[in-house]
């Protein structure tokens, strides 16, 4: 009689039984979670404060400078120090700054300034906080597991996206300043859970510090070409592909569905984006990622050029979600890569130059379609910024071979 061997457990529940992934993955859902609410709490009191958009505008700008002032010795830290610790102290300081806030709308401030210098310092936090975070997560997985994790991981991040902005304004609307404690309490809950995580890979190196090892980072992208092809093209995507920017503008004027329909335009990416991340969690990891990498971009765009020419709201909202979708799958895939074809001791660096490229091309990208959509129109914008996505994929199709030779992703690059 033939003995039955019992069914290994699936992908997600071996990364469950991960305790310091668990115990990581808890204090970035809540640190996401807080850093989503603050987005929306304090540009609502600053614009009650100021009545300006443009003090709006410089609330991101203010948040993102720090990141690139900084980058340097942000990915050198992620590499020299224990990630751990990075970590804990980001999150201390990041708490610290919501209580500052808080205190600052307490005291019925007229001068704007203050908010600034705390996001500034908010800001600073978060700059060494993007490589350390994506610099230990490898560390505390099997390879087999790595790209279940950073499906895992993507998806709590999509979750927080939409929950985060809903419970902030709920809890404004209810508490009023209070949600600046709310947000200092959970910040605290992930600096603790950070310092429960065991694993503490220590400094990767101690060499002495020159500008080649604190530009380390930048060096070792241009010499892989996996990595600047992976990066370079998250760059261009995101840089012509983003539409968030003007939604406003669609949900007024071309599909005339107001703050309502705008609101569930701006969750519908979110949505998508979550479905796919917490399906890529369960299933073993991809095959023929490269190939299908450029498929997705492909498909990107053409959801790009759709939402431009649509003129029906659930049209627009059901492309919306896809073009989510198939933005989890290609983030999915880059990040995969971009970890795996990094040796341990420069995934700080090059994790610093990374989220320069996918947090700036964002912010650049919203300011290109404002100021294309002012020259040409939102329609045509969006069309041509999915007709230039599609372009780029085909240019780096063929100008990086490599990346599109990329098969396995459970396995060092």
């Amino acid at each position: 009689m033939t003995e039955v061997l019992p069914r290994p457990p699936g992908p997600m529940r071996q990364l469950m039984q991960q305790r310091d992934f668990v115990l990581f993955l808890l204090a970035r859902g809540l640190g996401l979670l807080a850093t989503h609410m603050l987005t929306v709490a304090i540009g609502w009191h600053i614009y009650l404060m100021t009545d300006s958009f443009l003090a709006l505008g410089m609330i991101g700008l203010f948040q993102f400078a720090p990141s690139l002032a900084l980058f340097p010795l942000t990915g050198l830290t992620a590499d020299r120090f224990d990630r751990r610790r990075v970590l804990t102290l980001c999150h201390l300081v990041q708490a610290l700054a919501c209580c500052l806030l808080l205190a600052l709308n307490l005291s019925d401030t007229s001068e704007v300034w203050p908010y600034y210098a705390t996001l500034s310092v908010y800001g600073a936090a978060r700059a060494f906080l993007n490589p350390a975070t994506r610099a230990l997560m490898p560390n505390l997985v099997p390879y087999r597991l790595f790209p279940n994790a950073v499906a895992c991981n993507s998806t709590f991040s999509k979750l927080s996206s939409f929950s985060g902005p809903a419970l902030s304004g709920l809890l404004v609307a209810q508490i009023g300043n209070g949600v600046y404690a709310v947000m200092a309490v959970l910040f605290t809950m992930a600096t603790i859970g950070t310092l429960w995580i065991s694993a503490r890979p220590g400094r990767s190196f101690a060499t002495a510090v020159n500008w080649d090892v604190v530009l380390g980072g930048v060096s070792y992208i241009l010499r892989s070409r996996v990595l600047l092809g992976a990066i370079s093209l998250d760059l261009f995507a995101v840089l012509f592909g983003t539409v968030l920017g003007i939604l406003p503008v669609f949900a007024r004027d071309i599909l005339n569905v107001g703050p309502e329909g705008l609101g569930i335009m701006r969750a519908m990416p979110a949505v998508g984006a979550f479905v796919v991340a917490a399906v890529l969690a369960q299933l073993p990891p991809l095959r023929r990622a490269g190939p299908l990498l450029f498929a997705t971009l492909l498909a990107y765009g053409l959801c790009i050029i759709v939402f431009g020419l649509s003129d029906i709201f659930w049209l627009s909202v059901a492309v919306l979600a896809v073009y989510g979708a198939i933005d989890m799958v290609s983030i999915c895939i880059r990040q995969t890569m971009v970890q795996m074809a990094t040796p341990d001791e420069m995934r700080g660096r090059v994790a610093a130059v990374d989220s320069i490229f996918t947090n700036g091309s964002e912010e650049l990208g919203n300011f290109r379609s404002g100021v294309m959509a002012a020259a040409f129109g939102p329609a045509v914008t969006v069309v041509l910024g999915g007709v230039l996505t599609i372009a780029i994929t085909g240019l780096w199709w063929r100008w990086f071979p490599d990346l599109r030779r990329v098969d396995r992703l459970d396995l060092p690059l």
